[in-house]
């Protein structure tokens, strides 16, 4: 927690720390990972929860809950951050275009469409793309693909 917090207290604004981020193109955002995040009271007060539609299996959609998360953290000022360095190494495989159930598909097709219509995309501002992760154009050469990122484990 120890690391979390110093990375989270690095600079001024920063509002959330995570070992997985990745970007959103249509929402021109960074995001990071609802699964494992370390923000303050402060941020999480300003910011709100996690929205109860995105990730809910009776109203059928699943995981854009840390997009939604993670947009309103960054329109609201603060800088979301992926852990650096080689102190915790984490594997990730990037399920992008991985075989999902019908059900899944279709959840996140719906969630998908559930975020673009909540947000006006004409009116977001062209922010400069990360280096990391893949870029659109790299996730669609066929192939594994495995993004490297570090955690803390306790």
């Amino acid at each position: 927690m120890d690391y979390l917090h110093n990375i989270f207290n690095e600079e001024k604004d920063v509002g959330a720390v995570s070992p997985i981020k990745t970007w959103f193109d249509p929402l021109k955002t960074p995001c990071v990972s609802a699964a494992c995040l370390f923000t303050s009271k402060k941020v999480w007060e300003i910011v709100g929860g996690f929205d109860n539609v995105f990730g809910n299996k009776e109203k059928g959609t699943f995981g854009y809950e840390d997009t939604d998360w993670s947009y309103r953290c960054y329109s609201l000022g603060f800088k979301l951050k992926g852990v650096k360095g080689n102190d915790f190494p984490f594997f990730h495989k990037d399920t992008t275009t991985s075989k999902k159930t019908k059900e899944r598909e279709l959840a996140l097709i719906k969630g998908r469409e559930l975020i673009l219509s909540k947000y006006n995309t004409n009116e977001i501002n062209k922010f400069n793309r990360t280096v990391y992760p893949l870029t659109s154009e790299q996730l669609e050469i066929p192939g594994p693909k495995l993004n490297m990122v570090v955690t803390l484990c306790i």
